[in-house]
This record gives C-alpha cells, structure tokens and sequence, in this order.
C-alpha cells in the first residue's frame, strides 16, 4: 500500500473507464510472480485474469471499478477496488469453480501444456488452503494495487491508498484492506508508517514454487478509524483528484 519515496514526476490518476481494460490486463498479466510474467499458454493466462479481474470491470459502479495511473497518457498502473465485499466473495466462488472445471477439463483433453498444467496443481492447492484456514474478512471493502516496476517509488501508491480511503469513509466503513505476497524477510516499515497493519498470513504454495522464495500471502488492513483532520483532508484532495 506505499511505493516508497517520491523518485520522479508523479503520475495522472483517473477514474477506469472500459478503455483501460487491456492495459490492465496486460499489467496484471506482466506481474503475476511478484513483478514479474508467469509462463503459462496464452488460453490459461487468459481465463486465469478473467478469474482475477472480471468482477471489477462488470461490477455495479457504486459497488466496485477502478483507478488508473498514468505517464504521458498511458496507463502504467490501477487500482481495482470492491466496496462491497460479501458480493465479491459470492461471485468469486462461482467464478473459482467454472475456472477450476475449466482447466481440469481442457487438461484432461490435453490442451494445456506443461506450465499450464502446473500452475493449475499449484494454484488448486492454495484454493483448498484458503478455504480451509482464510479468517473472515476485516472489513467490507478490499483493494488491489498494482504499477508497472518502471513507475514504482513515485509515491503513486500513498496516493491511491488515499483515493480508496476517500470511498471507503464515503460509505462510512471504518477501513478497508489487500492482499500482498511478501516474502520472508520483505521490510514493512514503509507499510506500518504508512498507516497499515499486518494481519492474517498464509503460505502462497503458487508463487513460493515459482519464484523459489518463500512467499506468504499477507492481509494489510487500512483502518480509518480515529484518523486526524488531515488525513480526512488528504482524502477529500484524493478523491477531487481522481473525479478532475
């Protein structure tokens, strides 16, 4: 949830709009493994971030969409925010499952490949772990980050953080949270002054195998609660920023 310090000119922030959603596909699909592509035919990678990204390009807009960060025009990284996560968490498992049966039965018809057929036992593996020992959510609404490794350190992260807290405290929730994949050792310094605090960890089976790392799934919670009058006018600044 924080991009380190300001290094270089800060990128435009603005609303997603259906034109945005190849350049976030193409992100997403470019950082799967902490910053970096994941090996998979373009058939599986497709359904793969369809499961990832589908419910906030069709979400009700007062319930979910996105913000984009931009660099002379292009799109260099987003924010995918739910607003109302019981709705998500209904969606996904549905979604899960036709992608699950999916890829089982494209395997079993040998359609997939080696990578593919991997990536499927790995991410399986982490799906029965989670819903086994994920804890209920810390909050009803959630959001992902994501920037191009080129943009990164242009404190763009402490300024999305900022425009999601503006929705957030506009539907009166008292915080909101993400998931980061952290490997062991991952500094969070930044994180904890940037106002967020670690709570459930999960060993992430997929991207420990990939990356050869030890990577946990790590829930960073954002409360709102308590926070001073400058915070709440960083907020409104955020969310005037992004409507400009």
């Amino acid at each position: 949830m924080a991009d380190g310090p300001q290094d270089g000119p800060q990128l435009e922030l603005r609303q997603a709009s259906p034109a945005d959603l190849g350049d976030v596909a193409r992100i997403f699909s470019a950082t799967v493994l902490l910053g970096a592509p994941v090996a998979l035919g373009a058939r599986a990678m497709a359904r793969y971030r369809a499961l990832c990204l589908d419910w906030y390009a069709d979400a009700d807009p007062a319930d979910g969409g996105g913000i984009v960060a931009l660099e002379d025009g292009a799109v260099r990284g987003y924010l995918l925010y739910c607003l109302d996560h019981a709705a998500f968490v209904r969606w996904q498992r549905t979604a899960a499952l036709r992608w699950a049966a999916g890829e089982l039965a494209a395997t079993a018809a040998g359609r997939r490949g080696r990578d593919d057929r991997r990536f499927l036992r790995l991410r399986l593996t982490d799906g029965l772990a989670s819903l086994q020992g994920t804890p209920p959510a810390p909050y009803p609404a959630h959001a992902h980050f994501n920037l191009d490794p080129q943009v990164r350190g242009r404190s763009t992260g402490h300024r999305l953080a900022a425009a999601m807290d503006a929705r957030v405290a506009a539907r009166g929730y008292d915080g909101w949270f993400g998931e980061m994949n952290l490997p062991v050792g991952f500094p969070t310094d930044a994180l904890e002054r940037a106002g967020a605090e670690l709570g459930h960890r999960q060993r992430n089976v997929t991207l420990s195998a990939l990356t050869g790392m030890d990577v946990w799934r790590t829930t960073v919670l954002r409360p709102l609660a308590g926070r001073t009058g400058a915070f709440h006018a960083r907020a409104a600044g955020a969310r005037a920023e992004v409507a400009a």
